[in-house]
């Protein structure tokens, strides 16, 4: 698996897969032995580097990637104790992808005090909710 994303607007990439065993949902980046998912405007990031790379290794079927590139970056510490390997890992069920769909549109400082009111949201981007984001299917086979 390679990827390369490139974005006009500088933020913080997130790279999830839903897996096709159709059970599990792993954020693949950032993770555990490369945390550096800074992108400035116009940047191009080759993902995975070369110190963690992602094989296949579930059923023949398709997995689902989702690209996220966001203004502020998201915390994940809530979902720390859930890894497979270097990512964290969720159920792939209305719970577990309501949750991880929670923290990937939230910006970690949402609830801090400088980031109260809708004027601090636009105007300081570690306060912002926003952000762009892609689907890829990618089939896996035996």
């Amino acid at each position: 698996l390679d990827i390369s994303v490139q974005s006009d607007r500088g933020g913080y990439v997130y790279l999830a897969q839903a897996g096709s065993d159709n059970k599990s949902v792993y954020l693949l980046f950032p993770n555990d032995l490369d945390q550096a998912n800074r992108i400035e405007p116009g940047q191009r990031m080759a993902l995975p580097r070369p110190n963690w790379r992602v094989r296949a290794g579930g059923p023949a079927g398709t997995d689902n990637l989702l690209i996220l590139v966001t203004d502020g970056p998201r915390d994940f510490s809530q979902m720390a104790a859930n890894k497979a390997g270097p990512f964290v890992a969720s159920l792939n069920d209305a719970g577990g992808r309501a949750k991880l769909g929670a923290l990937m549109t939230a910006s970690r400082a949402a609830t801090a005090a400088e980031c109260s009111g809708n004027a601090a949201r636009r105007s300081n981007p570690a306060c912002s909710d926003a952000f762009g984001a892609a689907m890829v299917s990618v089939d896996e086979v035996n």
